[in-house]
């Protein structure tokens, strides 16, 4: 053999083991590629579930606003009606201290007709007739009192009521404000996630893409 030949051989050995290294460096980069479009695709699932969890979490929050809004004008409704009831409290209790007066006149007026009624004998029909009215204006008083006095129990309960209802509202209030607040921090951390995984797609992408 000649030393050309020697030479051109070596040469050919050389060529084919650089062919060999392209060929393993490019199975290399297929396997690479693989398995970066497979990650790629995982985090388009997972920026997908966050982006439906966030949608979730927005619809959660609106809800919770809305229902913060209504309970709120409940418990303006249950102040004013203890307002309302208190109000109607004094008017029946100054109703009644009139009724009581009033009251307190008949008697005397009857009182005094009665006394009318002992020295005189003339005109006792008519004095026994001016004695049955104001006993039955006393009556129909009495009667007025007692309605009087059930409606006042009947406010006073009703105010109880409206007062329990008002702190059951403001505890469901603070409820939903501590949830409001768990749901926008969980949101903040989904749109953290959100642009985390955009971040990690776009790496991707731009490691695929990379010559």
């Amino acid at each position: 053999m000649t030393g050309g030949s020697l030479v051109k051989g070596a040469g050919l050995l050389s060529r084919a083991g650089e062919i060999e290294q392209l060929r393993q460096a490019r199975a290399a980069l297929q396997d690479r590629l693989k398995t970066l479009e497979a990650d790629c695709e995982k985090k388009q699932s997972d920026l997908a579930v966050a982006a439906a969890e966030t949608d979730s979490v927005d619809a959660e929050l609106k809800t919770a606003e809305e229902t913060v809004l209504r309970l709120q004008y409940e418990a303006d409704a249950a102040r004013r009606a203890c307002t309302e009831g208190t109000q109607r409290i004094d008017d029946l209790s100054k109703e009644r201290e009139s009724a009581a007066q009033r009251l307190k006149e008949l008697e005397q007026s009857r009182s005094e007709a009665e006394r009318e009624m002992k020295g005189l004998t003339a005109g006792i029909d008519t004095l026994t007739a001016k004695l049955e009215a104001l006993t039955d204006q006393s009556r129909q008083i009495s009667e007025q009192l007692r309605t009087q006095n059930e409606e006042i129990a009947d406010r006073r309960m009703e105010i109880l009521s409206a007062r329990k209802d008002s702190e059951g509202i403001r505890a469901e209030i603070e409820l939903l404000q501590e949830r409001k607040i768990g749901s926008l921090d969980r949101r903040n951390r989904l749109l953290e996630d959100k642009r985390q995984l955009e971040e990690g797609i776009a790496a991707g992408e731009a490691e695929i893409a990379a010559p």
